[in-house]
């Protein structure tokens, strides 16, 4: 059974990330062999067109799995999705992602005499646009027929 991920108070994501992992282990799926769809591509912001990147890629494609698969790969958090004309569905759950963001600091470093770096971790919940309705989704880009991520042999 898996732990739960929130306290009263507190949303720890690293504790999510590993009820995640658990939940699919569970059902018998190791999400780490392949859980995307090709087709599908990268998991990408409704509002930017961008993909996800760090571990958000790895969350999205879980959260994918687990509810049984969306033809989507285009994700938005519920503001951006009403703003745009949209209705995530009643009893619809939000996947929990990540972004960290570095600030600097007024502190200075005494070892370098520079700005002190903070990191600040922010916690977003978002829907696959296949969990609303009213939406108009974007042609997903096709990947360019030379980019080579092996890189040069």
């Amino acid at each position: 059974m898996a732990r739960t991920a929130q306290t009263r108070d507190k949303f720890d994501p690293y504790q999510a990330i590993t009820d995640q992992i658990i939940e699919l282990l569970e059902k018998g799926v190791a999400p780490w062999r392949k859980p995307w769809d090709p087709e599908l591509g990268m998991p990408r912001s409704l509002n930017t067109g961008k993909r996800y990147r760090g571990i958000n890629p790895f969350l999205l494609h879980m959260a994918a799995m687990a509810a049984g698969g969306y033809t989507s790969p285009f994700w938005a958090t519920y503001k951006a999705i009403t703003e745009q004309g949209g209705q995530v569905r009643k009893g619809e759950k939000g996947t929990k992602i990540v972004f960290w963001k570095q600030y600097q600091g007024k502190e200075i470093d005494e070892k370098t005499g520079e700005p002190a770096q903070r990191f600040v971790l922010r916690v977003y919940t978002v829907f696959n646009t296949d969990q609303a309705d009213g939406l108009t989704v974007p042609e997903v880009p096709e990947a360019h027929a030379d980019h080579d991520p092996g890189g040069p042999a």
